[in-house]
Formats: C-alpha cells, structure tokens, sequence
C-alpha cells in the first residue's frame, strides 16, 4: 500500500472508530492518536472478575495494515494467561488468523472478550494459566488487585 493510501486508510480508521466510541457508551475511549498509533483505554467486561476495570493498550498500525493485524500491547499491568508481561496479547486474530475484515472495533471487543474467557492451553503467562485451571479463587483475587490498581494507575 503506498504511503498515501496508507495515511488515508488510517484516518479513515481514526474516523470509524471515533464514531464508533460514541455510539458504544464509551466501552472504549481513544486518549491519543497520531495517524499510524493509538493510545486506547478499554472498560472491562461487566459481571466477570475483571469488571470495573479501565486498561490503556495501544495500537500500532504499519504499512502493512490491513493485510497485517496492528500491534496491539497493553500497557496497564495485566495478569492474565494470554498476556506477556511486555502487555502483548496472544489472540488468533492478531496472529495466525488475522484478516483485512477486521476492524478496530473487532479487535478490541475480542480484547475484552479474551479478558474473561482465557485459553490456558496457549499461556503467554504460565503463572496465570496455571492459576486459572488449578485455582481460580486465587487467580480471581489476583485478577481484582489488578482491576483495583487499574483505577489510579497514570
């Protein structure tokens, strides 16, 4: 994609998804944006251990999208079993089953939907994987310490 379909592809996305924010009642909430990254803060899903909590990630598109996902990265702390400690997501969409139909919007609604129906058996954090099929009292209290940090976190 040359450089200028790119530029206009890109705000093309900037402009869907700023729309989009409005008519999801802020479920995500863009916080910067420069034409190729966005600093984003998703609400967690509701009714699940996660629930109350505002994370930042950001988005990184190259020139390459939308024939390639974004890099998508959380920077809030997260514990969870697909997620690096460096905040990179292991999520099929953003890998192996990536295709130009997705969307931002696609991208952060699997986000949250990951967040409360992990897949231990692909851990990018072992600690959490284990702890969510051996115990997951253990992981749900781990999981709240990190919502309630998520609300004064920068």
């Amino acid at each position: 994609m040359s450089n200028c379909l790119f530029v206009i592809h890109c705000f093309y996305m900037f402009t869907y998804f700023s729309i989009f924010f409005v008519f999801s009642f802020l479920k995500y909430l863009c916080i910067t944006y420069d034409v190729v990254s966005f600093l984003v803060c998703i609400c967690s899903p509701d009714d699940t251990p996660w629930d109350g909590g505002t994370f930042k990630l950001t988005l990184q598109f190259t020139e390459d999208y939308p024939n390639k996902p974004p890099i998508v990265r959380f920077v809030s702390r997260m514990f969870h079993p697909n997620i690096y400690a460096d905040g990179s997501i292991c999520l099929d969409i953003l890998q192996n089953q990536w295709s130009p139909i997705y969307d931002v919007a696609a991208i952060l609604t699997s986000i949250q939907s990951l967040l409360c129906d992990p897949n231990p058996n692909s851990p990018a954090n072992s600690e959490a994987a284990r702890m969510f099929s051996e115990n997951k009292r253990e992981y749900n209290r781990r999981v709240r310490e990190i919502v309630e940090q998520s609300w004064t976190a920068d």
